[in-house]
């Protein structure tokens, strides 16, 4: 009983991993991975998996089950401490201040399991790597970048973070959402290789999202008439009922487009009933586009590496070379604050009075 009430204290930490999932065997030969919800002489309630971290319970009837293998309780506890390594990038301090409480709270509970060994592998690591985060350090693509590395390459690497969140939200399938990342490597670092690196897939992304626009496009009429046909189906209650939910959207949506607008966003999000968004939309893809194709990748400086170099010069108290540099960054417009960063660190770095005398 002691044992089952550490398992249930635990059971935050457990992950619906397939791994280590109960199997629930059908006798029609279907075999579902899952959790086993509730267990009655007539009926089973499971719990299923649909997509990635969605899961939906289902009823079976007894008569109908060959056979329910259970997982073993250690094995879904320590399922999820695993995924902890290799830690992801970016991981906060206090992230990783969690996790550690979650790999000694197993430790805690199954002092004696054959999993302690690795767990406390785990814990090692990821204390080891709690100490990097707090003085500073971050992982970043794989690789860990001290304070001072960060500092060096301030410029460079925060428009590196976005474009990797621009390839995440890609991989979502998330246009909108890649785009609007864009424009902030565009707006904010424009002399930056992460700029120069996302334009190839921006293109690709626009071609895609322009037939996408133009298809739905072409079916806002249809959807209007099937609609409103839909809505002579229905009893007077019901029409008025249905009349107030579609107003309800309309105005929601106009909201939502006012203050996307306001706020001075390209990217509108779209809706399937309204036509002029999305004309809109096209608009914009179409000059995004030729602005695009019209670059020459190659004749856009290099604004990390000057950034750099005046990080480097105003480490050695170099003030001719530095600001001589962070008046370049100025002319090509980069952010206020990667000139402040610059000019703090030439003068905390400047040379004495006695050391200029010498």
């Amino acid at each position: 009983m002691k044992r089952k009430l550490l398992f249930f204290v635990l059971s935050p930490l457990v992950g619906s991993l397939p791994l280590f999932a109960d199997t629930l065997m059908l006798k029609d030969g279907q075999s579902l991975n899952g959790s086993l919800v509730k267990k009655s002489p007539d009926e089973i309630i499971f719990s299923v998996e649909v997509t990635a971290g969605i899961s939906e319970q289902r009823t079976f009837k007894m008569e109908d089950v060959a056979e329910v293998k259970m997982s073993n309780p250690l094995d879904k506890a320590f399922a999820p401490l695993q995924a902890y390594l290799p830690s992801p990038n970016q991981l906060k301090l206090s992230e990783y201040k969690t996790r550690i409480k979650r790999v000694e709270a197993f430790l805690n509970a199954f002092k004696d399991a054959k999993q302690s060994k690795e767990a406390n592998a785990i814990l090692k690591e990821l204390k080891s790597e709690e100490k990097l985060v707090a003085a500073g350090g971050m992982k970043f693509e794989g690789q860990w970048l001290t304070k001072e590395q960060m500092s060096a390459d301030a410029y460079e690497l925060d428009a590196q973070i976005l474009y990797a969140d621009m390839g995440k939200l890609i991989e979502k399938g998330s246009i909108v959402g890649s785009l609007r990342k864009f424009e902030e490597i565009k707006q904010g670092y424009p002399g930056s290789k992460a700029f120069k690196q996302s334009v190839p897939k921006v293109l690709a992304l626009l071609n895609q999202y322009e037939a996408i626009v133009k298809s739905d496009l072409s079916q806002v009429k249809p959807r209007m008439e099937t609609r409103k046909k839909g809505l002579m189906t229905l009893t007077k209650n019901q029409e008025m009922e249905a009349q107030s939910d579609i107003d309800r959207r309309a105005e929601s949506y106009a909201k939502r487009l006012a203050f996307e607008k306001k706020s001075k966003q390209k990217w509108l999000t779209l809706e399937s009933y309204h036509a002029r968004p999305m004309k809109q939309t096209l608009s914009t893809i179409s000059k995004e586009r030729s602005v695009l194709e019209k670059l020459n990748l190659e004749e856009i400086p290099d604004l990390g590496q000057v950034y750099r170099n005046a990080w480097v010069a105003a480490g050695k108290g170099n003030s001719e070379v530095a600001e001589e540099l962070t008046s370049k960054l100025k002319k090509m417009k980069a952010d206020k604050k990667y000139v402040m960063t610059i000019n703090e660190h030439l003068e905390k770095n400047a040379p004495s009075d006695t050391e200029e005398k010498k």
